[in-house]
């Protein structure tokens, strides 16, 4: 893909000209994007293109990103010193309070419906058993010892060298859970999460937490 239509995070910019030339590499490639789905997107006119998404428990992505965003320079999208002279409290509710652009694309990735749907919670919980069902959904068969290797070369604990769970600020790889919220979350955090924005937070983690309970009878693809 050439340079122009990847960002400066080294992910794809999604848009026209890049579905066209995706559509004639002559190999299988995966890209990491963190655009916003493309409008009047047809997937009848991109038959050999697959979108894949990973929904995650919003106030999860919030306590993450409070993080990330504290650390990652300014230039690749970080929030700047001030931001990460607050308390880890006040970076969460400060995002709660001021990431528009933040919920927007969550809810947008959410609701889309042309994209392979995985939940990070099953993802987390059993990598084999949803990295194999992806493979499928993508018309790909999933070999047994490729997709264990991919697992076992990738888990959190191979790429850092630490448990899941032991948490390490600073690192991309901070801490590999779920439901990590519960332990950052205070009752500010709580009450302005489920009314802040009139609610959208609120809804967005009600309606991800509904279409995980839908997928638990395996992994969908919403057309």
């Amino acid at each position: 893909m050439p340079r122009e239509y990847v960002d400066r995070n080294n992910t794809l910019i999604v848009d026209k000209t890049a579905l066209a030339l995706l559509e004639v590499e002559s190999f299988l490639t995966w890209y990491k994007s963190h655009s916003l789905p493309p409008e009047d997107y047809l997937p009848a006119a991109h038959p050999t293109i697959r979108f894949v998404t990973i929904l995650r428990d919003p106030r999860d992505v919030l306590v993450s990103a409070a993080d990330y965003l504290a650390w990652l320079d300014v230039g690749l999208g970080g929030k700047g010193q001030d931001f990460a002279a607050l308390s880890e409290t006040d970076r969460i509710l400060k995002l709660i309070e001021e990431g528009d652009w933040f919920l927007d694309s969550l809810e947008r990735w959410h609701r889309w419906p042309h994209a392979i749907q995985i939940h990070y919670e099953k993802l987390s919980r059993d990598p084999r058993a949803t990295f194999a069902a992806l493979l499928d959904a993508c018309d790909l068969e999933p070999r047994f010892d490729a997709v264990s290797r991919a697992v076992r070369q990738n888990d959190f604990a191979a790429k850092t060298g630490r448990r899941a769970g032991v948490e390490s600020r600073g690192s991309f790889l901070r801490k590999g859970v779920t439901g990590d919220w519960q332990s950052k979350f205070d009752a500010r955090c709580l009450e302005r999460f489920n009314e802040a924005k009139d609610g959208r937070w609120r809804r967005l983690a009600e309606a991800i937490a509904e279409s995980r309970e839908e997928a638990a009878r395996g992994l969908r693809r919403r057309a």
